[in-house]
């Protein structure tokens, strides 16, 4: 039902994806929160995202965890977003946290999404995800 509901609004809305974050939030299904960016977020490349986020987040693990912490910086989530880059997301203007498994997806496909898939970003592990 909660995953129906999503798609609706998504399709119905795709500039509000911030409310989609917050319906989504807890949930822990990576595949299913990409699947439901990709949708919103059209021009970004799921595969690179997902590469991507498996790399920042811990690679070898299998998903990426939506916990991991980097132990020298503010890095944290999937996506490895700096405290200070966060807060200049929608999602970390909505108050969402980095840490959040839906939000860290969403975040990094709408900036794939904004920008031609430029992963500049995240060019220090390019050799793990390139």
């Amino acid at each position: 039902m909660k995953f129906e509901r999503a798609v609706e609004v998504m399709r119905r809305e795709a500039r509000r994806a911030d409310r989609l974050a917050r319906l989504l939030s807890h949930t822990e299904d990576y595949q299913a929160t990409l699947t439901l960016a990709s949708i919103v977020y059209p021009r970004a490349d799921p595969r690179l995202a997902d590469r991507i986020m498996r790399c920042e987040s811990g690679p070898g693990r299998g998903t990426p965890s939506a916990t991991a912490q980097n132990p020298t910086s503010s890095a944290g989530g999937r996506a490895q977003y700096l405290d200070t880059t966060w807060r200049s997301t929608p999602e970390g203007q909505a108050g969402l946290s980095r840490f959040d498994p839906v939000a860290g997806v969403f975040a990094i496909m709408r900036h794939l999404h904004n920008t031609g898939n430029d992963a500049s970003p995240w060019l220090a592990s390019s050799g793990c995800w390139s």
